[in-house]
């Protein structure tokens, strides 16, 4: 049996609004169609700005289905759940200051296999650890 297909929940409305408006607003997604990013735009504000959070999400829901195509979907899923992660983990979260090098290489590793960053360093640095590699 196929999986159902996905679909925004009122919770995850501004996760989903928080990731699409500035890719909006600055051109940086393909919508279907080659539809013009200002209708694009204005029918996403039109369906945030509805005070209701389950017809949010379900208007929300429909401008996707209207205007991303599949892979910006996977995009706006991926999002989705790395923003509700790192919410869970707010109190348990860190800073650090890495290179420019270092920084490209965990994107690359990140979005290669499609997890957080957190989640690639974990992974690698704890392989390290155990094989108590050295620099």
């Amino acid at each position: 049996m196929a999986r159902p297909k996905y679909s925004i929940t009122a919770a995850d409305v501004v996760h989903a609004a928080s990731y699409l408006k500035p890719r909006l607003q600055t051109f940086a997604m393909h919508l279907l169609d080659d539809a013009p990013y200002r209708t694009a735009e204005k029918a996403f504000t039109e369906a945030i700005e509805v005070k209701a959070k389950e017809e949010r999400a379900t208007r929300l829901n429909a401008w996707c289905e209207k205007y991303l195509p599949t892979k910006e979907w996977v995009k706006l899923k991926t999002a989705i759940r790395k923003r509700r992660e790192r919410k869970t983990r707010l109190g348990e979260l860190k800073s650090i200051s890495i290179t420019d090098k270092a920084f490209g290489l965990l994107q690359k590793l990140s979005e290669r296999d499609n997890v957080t960053y957190s989640d690639t360093l974990e992974h690698y640095l704890e392989k390290a650890v155990r094989g108590k590699a050295r620099l």
